[in-house]
């Protein structure tokens, strides 16, 4: 009869233990999504903030320009040259200027959290 308790035992332990690994998987995958998420969440605000200033600050580069200009439609056109410009030079540079930094952050992220979960295994 012991035997058979002891084979219980361990099979009752062995469950628990997959559980908690079960759990432990899922909790990390769910801190690893968050932090994903709230760096795109935040760099997404700061470009919604960036946005907004440029907004403003094309507005009144194209009422100066026209001040100076005595010509609404050419200080919007050179406004519209400049955007055109520097959104010609994101296409062309795309990878090294927007997709690997991201990457890089993102990468940054789970390896972060990769190695605290690390250092509290060692400990």
């Amino acid at each position: 009869m012991k035997v058979k308790e002891h084979v219980n035992d361990i099979i009752e332990d062995a469950q628990n233990y997959v559980e908690a690994k079960f759990e432990h998987a899922r909790l990390t995958t769910v801190e690893k999504s968050t932090n994903t998420i709230s760096t795109i969440l935040a760099w997404t605000f700061v470009a919604a903030i960036a946005f907004f200033c440029s907004l403003l600050l094309s507005a009144l580069l194209i009422v100066v320009l026209a001040k100076a200009m005595d010509s609404y439609i050419w200080s919007i056109l050179i406004v519209f040259g400049l955007y055109a410009t520097i959104l010609a030079i994101v296409i062309i540079r795309l990878k090294a200027m927007l997709i690997t930094p991201i990457k890089n952050k993102l990468l940054g992220e789970y390896l972060a959290v990769y190695e605290s979960e690390r250092r509290k295994k060692d400990e």
